[in-house]
């Protein structure tokens, strides 16, 4: 179970990284978000993420979203 919550008087967007999973899933509404692989790259240019899922997950002002892995 994932939490993110927003204490800004905007919207936002956040990057959750997720590793054994390519989704999460809102317990609330039930959305599904979908993520990017992060590639392996090689040598100087691996990155600390390399395997794991980049899911994009907007957030309302002032609130909070709860997830599980999909």
């Amino acid at each position: 179970t994932l939490v993110v919550e927003s204490f800004r008087d905007e919207a936002t967007e956040v990057s959750v990284v997720v590793r054994g999973a390519t989704t999460l899933r809102d317990l609330e509404t039930g959305e599904v978000l979908s993520g990017q692989v992060v590639p392996e790259g090689q040598g100087f240019f691996r990155s600390p993420d390399a395997g794991r899922t980049v899911i994009k997950v907007p957030v309302k002002p002032h609130s909070y979203r709860a997830f599980t892995k999909g």
